[in-house]
């Protein structure tokens, strides 16, 4: 059987892409190679966001003092993951399978503008949608690997937390990170190389964060570069540019990713952007393929969740025939509305004080 619209990804842009195409009444697959819902819905951003919110909720465990608090906050958060996020997912594979969604799972590989291998079975589809996201990579001097440079995956699968955390990159990513784990008892310092922790924020909402932060305990060094690594038996050691080194059981990598990007683009005409590290798309989304679109991280312009899923429901709009409806140009993604969560939040829309 053929499909009007296969989505390659189940991430945000790539689960509301196929859920407004098979409600719409199109014969809709979505493949994904390993389990629904993405990086962020099992590594990322959204279990990060549960435990803080636990955390903000009062902190059931506060009538416990030294290590056995913190095991007993670690449990607790677990806890609340163990029943949230199977609620979560069920949810949502209920939606994909009453709108009609096919699912399969595997590695897609594109055979040209309109044909998709998956394994040993072969896809004939009117339009694709590439919504295969991102991986962590990565530092120059500092790659992932091992037990000691970790991504945020790698962290939140550990048995144990460390005693003590290098978080090497004061963004978004990293400043969660260290306020969700100072508050287990890590001891943690945060590298940034900017003269101040969250670029690109103002800092009169930075300034409660940071205040916070130094009161939990963490280390904020910045303005340092590193500049290498070394893992030993002890651990990781960290090198900076002014001479100085850092030592921990393990080190946080934040910031950098890379676009996945699937097998086949050759073959169904897709070019990638200068640079090759992410797929060209057009104002509508669409790649040098008049078949195929691209949304979220592969296509480069935005790393927000919001902006992917509105980009998979754009898409989503223009296969159904309203082509150009919704479209926007890269500048619209200027002061989009953002939301960190960190302790205390941070929220806002529109330009910046900075900007303006």
């Amino acid at each position: 059987m053929g499909f009007d619209v296969a989505v390659i990804g189940s991430g945000p842009g790539g689960f509301y892409c196929a859920l407004a195409r098979a409600q719409a009444g199109l014969r809709t697959a979505l493949v994904e190679r390993d389990r629904l819902r993405g990086t962020g819905f099992r590594w990322g951003c959204l279990p990060v966001k549960i435990m803080l919110d636990s955390l903000r909720r009062g902190e059931r465990w506060a009538g416990r003092r030294g290590a056995s608090r913190a095991r007993s906050a670690r449990s607790a958060l677990l806890a609340d993951l163990r029943h949230s996020l199977p609620q979560i997912e069920s949810h949502l594979n209920r939606r994909l399978t009453a709108a009609g969604v096919q699912i399969i799972v595997g590695e897609a590989r594109l055979r040209g503008p309109r044909e998709i291998e998956v394994g040993e079975r072969r896809l004939e589809t009117r339009a694709v949608v590439l919504a295969t996201g991102s991986e962590p990579a990565g530092w120059p001097g500092v790659p992932l690997g091992g037990r000691t440079c970790l991504s945020h995956r790698d962290l939140l699968a550990l048995p144990r937390l460390p005693r003590r955390l290098l978080v090497l990159g004061g963004d978004v990513e990293g400043i969660e990170l260290a306020c969700l784990l100072s508050r287990l008892r890590v001891r943690v310092t945060v590298v940034e190389k900017q003269p101040e922790i969250l670029p690109g924020q103002d800092r009169d909402l930075v300034a409660p964060v940071e205040q916070a932060l130094r009161a939990s305990g963490v280390s904020l060094l910045t303005g340092c570069t590193v500049s290498g690594s070394r893992a030993g038996p002890s651990g990781l050691s960290v090198e900076l540019a002014d001479g100085r080194r850092l030592q921990a059981p393990a080190a946080l990598l934040t910031g950098l990713r890379r676009p996945n990007l699937p097998e086949g683009l050759e073959a169904a005409g897709v070019r990638l952007a200068p640079g090759g590290a992410t797929v060209a798309v057009d104002a509508a989304l669409q790649t040098s393929c008049p078949d195929v679109y691209a949304v979220g991280d592969v296509n480069g312009l935005s790393g927000m969740a919001h902006a992917a899923i509105e980009q998979g429901l754009r898409v989503a709009r223009t296969v159904a025939g309203a082509a150009g409806r919704g479209a926007a140009p890269p500048r619209a993604y200027t002061g989009l509305a953002r939301a960190l969560f960190t302790l205390p939040e941070i929220a806002g829309a529109g330009l910046q004080e900075r900007e303006l």
